[in-house]
C-alpha cells in the first residue's frame, strides 16, 4: 500500500491566486495592445469616436470576462480561452499583411498566447483547489 499525501491546500490556494491575478493582468495588457494596434492602424482622417466605437467593438468580449477572473471563477478562464482562440486566429491572418499592421497584428498573436497559457494554467489551479470541479 502506498502512502499518498494530500497537497497542501494554503500552497495551492496561493498558486491559484497568483495566476489569477497575472492572467486578469495579460488580459488588460491584450485589451490595451488592441487600442495601441487600433490607433496605430487606422486610416488617416477618422474621428476619435469613430476609433473608439472600433476598439470597443474589438475588445468588449474580452472585457465580458474581467469580472469573472477578478472573482477567480475558472468558468470564466475556461470561456476566455475559447474567445481568445478566435482572437488568435484573426490575429495570425493578420499577421501575413505588409508593413506595420502585419507586425503589429504578430505582437497580438503572441500576446493572446500568453493570456491563454495563463489563463489554462489559472483554470488547472483554481481546479486543484476545489478538486477538480469547475
Amino acid at each position: 500500500m502506498t502512502d499518498v499525501t494530500p497537497p497542501d491546500t494554503a500552497l495551492l490556494n496561493a498558486e491559484a491566486a497568483r495566476l489569477q491575478r497575472y492572467s486578469l493582468w495579460a488580459l488588460l495588457a491584450l485589451i490595451a495592445w488592441l487600442m495601441i494596434s487600433t490607433v496605430a492602424t487606422a486610416p488617416a482622417g477618422l474621428s476619435a469616436l469613430t476609433l473608439l466605437v472600433g476598439w470597443l467593438l474589438q475588445s468588449l468580449p474580452l472585457w465580458l470576462f474581467v469580472p469573472g477572473l477578478r472573482a477567480g471563477r475558472a468558468r470564466s478562464g475556461v470561456w476566455l480561452g475559447f474567445v481568445l482562440m478566435f482572437y488568435f486566429v484573426f490575429a495570425v491572418l493578420n499577421a501575413f499583411a505588409p508593413g506595420l499592421h502585419g507586425l503589429l497584428a504578430t505582437v497580438e498573436a503572441v500576446l493572446i498566447s500568453g493570456v491563454f497559457m495563463l489563463v489554462i494554467r489559472f483554470v488547472k489551479a483554481q481546479r486543484a483547489t476545489q478538486n477538480g470541479a469547475l
